[in-house]
């Protein structure tokens, strides 16, 4: 198998069928939901950012970054050097050593037998000599015409403490038509337009959904609430550019010694719609 001419390989059960980049990455790359026959990521073969380093290739699907972000230290290019270890119901993808930064991303995934949900391990380790000030920061990339939605509230406590965080973005408008902000969640409308769009929550709940085609993808992360969260303590962010919405969760920031790592989860589960 190939994604615009990039080796592919294949985890796959009953209800769901997974491909990942086989040289590049780690990258997941689509997520074929077999009752739709729908891949539910996006594909932008050609998008790309410009670094240090050279040009970044999106591609969409999902990736693996570190926060917090700036082009020297998450945009690194990892289009080779990738290593795979597969099994029946799960594969490892193990990320060549970045040269500029030391880190290197492992990704696990495991597809349980006759389930619609995925596991996912985010590895950081530190393979330099110097302590890396970091939070480990997956994105997963799906197109536009649905709905996202992120729920605000943490647990009931006392009326005299706030319950609800929110981060924007310089580009960002509170009066953007495409964001609704409710009593309990926030949701954002991916339809097309000119301006791009950010939001980012304290989100104590770890999860993330998108509603599209009938079909709902959620993926869910941990919270740690003695944490120290990246975007004025963000945890869970969502993107658009009109074409495509961007469900990413992160990790809290931590002072990684060398040797050291990050360990991130989320698990995706996809339903219809009722």
């Amino acid at each position: 198998m190939t994604y615009f001419n990039q080796s592919t390989g294949i985890l796959e059960n009953d209800l769901i069928s997974l491909e990942y980049l086989s040289h590049a990455g780690p990258r997941i790359v689509r997520l074929i939901y077999k009752a739709a026959n729908i891949n539910l990521l996006a594909e932008t073969p050609d998008s790309k950012l410009n670094s240090p380093y050279g040009d970044y290739s999106i591609r969409g699907g999902h990736r693996f970054w570190a926060a917090p972000e700036s082009p020297e230290f998450t945009y690194i290019p990892d289009d080779s050097g990738l290593k795979v270890e597969k099994s029946t119901n799960s594969v490892i993808l193990i990320g060549k050593e970045e040269e500029p930064t030391g880190l290197q991303k492992t990704l696990e995934i495991n597809l349980p037998p006759s389930s619609p949900r995925v596991f996912l391990k985010h590895v950081l380790t530190n393979r330099s000599k110097k302590t890396i000030h970091c939070a480990a920061w997956v994105i997963t990339v799906l197109p536009s015409g649905g709905k996202a939605i992120m729920p605000l509230r943490g647990e009931p406590g006392s009326n005299l403490l706030p319950d609800r965080q929110l981060s924007f973005w310089p580009y960002g408008k509170f009066s953007d038509p495409r964001f609704h902000l409710l009593e309990d969640n926030l949701q954002v409308d991916v339809a097309p337009a000119e301006e791009i769009f950010k939001v980012g929550a304290r989100c104590p709940q770890g999860w993330l959904s998108y509603s599209n085609n009938g079909i709902v993808f959620r993926k869910e992360f941990s919270f740690d609430p003695d944490a120290h969260y990246p975007d004025f303590g963000c945890n869970a962010e969502i993107y658009t550019n009109g074409l495509i919405v961007e469900l990413e969760s992160l990790s809290g920031l931590v002072k990684l010694k060398p040797g050291q790592s990050i360990h991130h989860q989320e698990t995706w589960l996809i339903s219809h719609t009722t």
